[in-house]
């Protein structure tokens, strides 16, 4: 299973100005392969997501 950012890397850069282009999201794309992976893996890697969209708003210091 891999994971891949789609938002502010993904968008580039203005080739005018060199300034980073800022989407309205930011996003994550999950790849899962097919036939490879449990029920019980796809339970576990869906709490991982939930676990995460719940800590959104932590700062990242563990402050």
């Amino acid at each position: 299973m891999r994971a891949m950012e789609r938002g502010i890397v993904s968008a580039g850069r203005s080739k005018e100005t060199g300034e980073n282009y800022y989407p309205e999201l930011e996003l994550v794309r999950l790849t899962i392969p097919r036939r490879v992976y449990t029920q019980a893996h796809m339970d576990l890697t869906a709490e991982a997501v939930e676990e995460v969209y719940y800590n959104r708003d932590r700062d990242t210091q563990g402050r």
